[in-house]
This record gives C-alpha cells, sequence and structure tokens, in this order.
C-alpha cells in the first residue's frame, strides 16, 4: 500500500511523497526513458539513472551518491540496482563510502552507456546540439533504420513538441497567436 511506517510510529508514507511518486511514474512509463547527464548527478538524480533504458553523458558529468554522509538510507532499490549493474565492491564504494565518479568512471561501470562529447553546454535541452538532442537524433537515426522507423519517427517528433510546450508554454502560446 506504500505505508512505509517506522516502528517508533512515526508515519513514512513514501511512496506518496512527489519522490515517491515521481520514481513510481519512472517504474511505470511504457516508453523508452533516455537520461542525459550533463553536469552533477547527485543523490536521487544519480540513483534513478539506473532505472533509464539509457544513459548517456558529457565529459562534465559527475555522478555522487553522498548517502551516508548525511546519514540517509539509499532510495529507490539503489542498494540492489548498483550491485546488479556494478558489483558489490564498487557499489560499496558508491552508497557506503561516498565515492564520487566522473563520466570516464560512470561509463566503464556501465552506468552509462556513452559519453558524448561536443555537445552545448548553454543548459538549454532544446539547443539543436545539446545533449538530449543528440541522444535523440541519434536514437531517431537507430529507430529510422528499422523497418516501421517513419511511424516512430513521427512520434517522436511529436512527444518533442510536447515537452517544449510543457517547458515554454509562453513561447508556444505566442507562435500560436501569429
Amino acid at each position: 500500500d506504500g505505508n512505509l511506517e517506522s516502528e517508533d510510529g512515526r508515519g513514512r508514507d513514501t511512496l506518496h511523497r512527489p519522490a515517491g511518486r515521481f520514481m513510481m511514474a519512472l517504474l511505470a512509463f511504457p516508453k523508452v526513458i533516455v537520461a542525459a547527464v550533463q553536469g552533477p548527478a547527485v543523490g536521487i538524480g544519480f540513483t534513478l539513472l539506473l532505472h533509464c533504458d539509457l544513459c548517456l553523458c558529457t565529459e562534465q558529468a559527475t555522478f555522487w551518491a553522498p548517502f551516508t554522509r548525511i546519514a540517509l538510507v539509499p532510495e529507490l532499490c539503489s542498494s540492489a540496482t548498483f550491485i546488479e549493474t556494478i558489483g558489490l565492491s564498487k557499489a560499496n564504494e558508491l552508497l557506503l563510502l561516498g565515492k564520487k565518479i566522473d563520466a570516464k568512471t560512470a561509463l566503464d561501470w556501465n552506468i552509462c552507456s556513452q559519453i558524448v562529447g561536443g555537445c552545448d553546454q548553454s543548459g538549454n535541452p532544446f539547443h539543436e546540439n545539446s545533449l538530449a538532442s543528440v541522444a535523440c537524433q541519434q536514437l531517431d537515426r537507430h529507430l529510422l533504420s528499422l523497418p516501421l522507423g517513419g511511424k516512430t519517427s513521427q512520434v517522436s517528433e511529436s512527444w518533442f513538441g510536447f515537452m517544449h510546450t510543457l517547458l515554454h508554454p509562453t513561447q508556444t502560446a505566442h507562435k500560436r497567436s501569429l
């Protein structure tokens, strides 16, 4: 039922808190989820990556799970997913010792599937050369090479348009009024 109550009676309804709802939505999402890491991925921003279908990053990306340093238990099954992905010894380095790793190490440890160079560093995910755009373009090229690639491309374009509208509603409303 999502109610994780502690022994002392203090209710901890974690799955119904914003982070819990977000993570449950991530786990239940029926489409491919691609993570694009361009800077620091810390805490839940790191642990959620192991639940994504693909993870791309830039050389500037860093990965850090400082839970024990701040007296927290790692969340979202990270103690299991880290062990499954990188093995017990490396998982302990990250989760127990709070070791911070760089993009090359994340690639070597199978946390990320690719380091992408030459991306726009402005932080605008809709810049034509942003890491997010490059990731979408790579995925589109691959999907277009498949037998039903044309239909896949149409879905991708609609999704990208939807996300732009969601993140920039005033720009979109202005364009509609022209």
